[in-house]
């Protein structure tokens, strides 16, 4: 079995530039009332009452959209969604719809924020061809690698500055 000596060593530009884009996502949960969480600095105290009001130790956030980071059409990805989000009521297990956007709002992939573990989340997105997920662990969010030459690549978000040089 081949190993990755280096974080993402092997990627396509495409999946590269997925994985940079990643840490710029705005997390916009549908709880009541909605909220924002911009996983580019940390969490404000209006973020975090939102997601202790879920009364949830931790959740995983991921799509079923666009597997393997293909683009696929609405109306796949729409169903796609609808299918997950019944499996999910079917087996009990507690979920919110969330979106993640890109900043300027360019780009928006329909999610669930489902109470899980890491690793059954992790399970999860191989399962939905997913390259990555964003896991909260009740006091950080994290991006996760599920899939591809970022499998298995953790990374606290926010992440720090880079510093100049």
């Amino acid at each position: 079995m081949a190993r990755r000596t280096e974080r993402g060593a092997g990627a396509d530009e495409r999946t590269a530039a997925a994985w940079a884009a990643y840490p710029q996502t705005v997390l916009e949960l549908y709880t009541e009332p909605r909220a924002r969480i911009d996983l580019r600095a940390e969490i404000d105290e209006t973020g975090r009452r939102a997601l202790r009001s879920l009364g949830w130790p931790e959740m995983a956030v991921l799509t079923p959209a666009n597997p393997c980071g293909e683009p696929r059409p609405a109306a796949e990805n729409a169903r796609r969604l609808t299918g997950l989000e019944q499996r999910l009521a079917d087996a009990g297990i507690r979920f919110v719809r969330v979106d993640g956007h890109a900043p300027d709002g360019s780009h928006c992939e329909p999610c669930v924020g489902i109470a899980t573990s890491r690793e059954d989340a992790l399970a999860l997105a191989r399962e939905l061809e997913q390259l990555a997920l964003f896991h909260w662990d009740g006091a950080s969010f994290w991006l996760l690698g599920a899939a591809g030459p970022y499998s298995g690549v953790v990374e606290r978000l926010p992440q720090p500055p880079v510093a100049a040089g």
